[in-house]
């Protein structure tokens, strides 16, 4: 009868036979080998993608702005005057087209706001030598008269050129401290002046470029918003700055109530005024700037250029439609600013 024996092997305590252990471990004697490992896919290194994101900001500049006004206006002064003589600036040097042209203008003006107006020969004459016949010509316009009469235009061109108040005060003409006019004061001592003031344009032109308009963007993908030109001192993000062309006028009214009263001679104001072309625009303009980022980078302007515009802006076109409708604009500001409010 067969028996199963007990036997120690190497350690190992086994049952079996005595043919042999049938442990696995420790059969024929070794360790079997691990099981192959699966083939693994070759590894792959694929680039780094960085992302780009792009966005928009609109500007939106207003057609109309208000005139710049650095005039002084008295508030004392009586301003219920009913006729005004317009010269032009002092001095035999001037650009008699332009200073024509605005004193018409600034007589029509007058006339439509009730107000006579006196021209001087001078005037009529300085546009016939050019060989236009003069829109303001006597009995031409309604309201409109001749100022001819040699003495009275020498004494209020005085009057006007020597800053009116000081030199015109009532204690310098009886000192006779001015003999430039001491004639021509008492050669007029028995004249009425047909008008109640004085109207001289001191200075009525366009200057060249300047920046006039500023916007600044704190983020992309907000709208620009208009800002003063000291606020660029200011942090932003992105700024347009846009130039144009400056209309800068300059004049002085004198009234000349009571006759030849000279020495009443009143200062009521002097007038500086000016209006840049973009204050005066066709319409509002409009524009989209594109910005891009990339990763981590900050915002940048894709050009420095607007990606649309509803007109081109630094196309010159418009400017003459503009310049027209700013210096109407400004006269008829000077012209309220002068009158009294009803």
């Amino acid at each position: 009868m067969n028996r199963m024996r007990y036997t120690v092997i190497a350690g190992c305590v086994v049952v079996g036979l005595l043919s042999g252990c049938v442990c696995p471990k420790c059969k024929n004697g070794t360790t079997p080998p691990p099981p192959p490992e699966p083939e693994k896919d070759p590894v792959v290194v694929k680039p780094v993608q960085i992302a780009t994101v792009t966005t928009n900001s609109v500007l939106q500049m207003s057609a109309r702005k208000e005139i710049i006004d650095n005039s002084a206006v008295s508030a004392k002064a009586n301003k219920h005057f009913t006729s005004v003589l317009i010269l032009p600036p002092d001095g035999a040097v001037w650009d008699a087209d332009t200073y024509n042209a605005a004193i018409d203008r600034f007589a029509r003006e007058f006339i439509r706001q009730d107000v006579d107006v006196f021209v001087t020969a001078a005037h009529l004459a300085a546009r016939d030598d050019k060989g236009g016949a003069s829109g303001l010509a006597e009995g031409a316009m309604d309201g409109v008269k001749l100022f001819d009469n040699a003495v009275l235009d020498r004494l209020i061109k005085e009057i006007v050129r020597q800053g009116f108040g000081a030199f015109m005060s009532a204690a310098n003409i009886k000192a006779g401290t001015n003999d430039s006019v001491s004639g021509l004061i008492k050669g007029a001592e028995n004249i009425v002046f047909p008008f109640d003031a004085v109207f001289q344009i001191g200075e009525f032109g366009w200057e060249g470029n300047a920046n006039t308009r500023f916007f600044a963007l704190n983020s992309p993908g907000e709208e620009f918003a208009e800002v003063p030109q000291p606020y660029l001192d200011k942090p932003a993000a992105h700024v347009m700055v846009f130039a144009a062309p400056v209309l800068h006028v300059k004049g002085r009214l004198v009234s000349v109530k009571g006759g030849a009263n000279v020495a009443n001679a009143q200062e009521i104001a002097s007038i500086d005024m000016t209006l840049p072309l973009n204050y005066a625009l066709p319409c509002n303009y409009v524009a989209r700037y594109v910005f891009t980022k990339r990763g981590n980078e900050g915002y940048r302007m894709a050009g420095s250029a607007p990606n649309t515009e509803n007109f081109p802006y630094d196309n010159t076109d418009w400017h003459t439609k503009a310049r027209q409708e700013a210096e109407g604009r400004i006269i008829s500001a000077i012209v309220a600013r002068l009158l009294p409010k009803q």
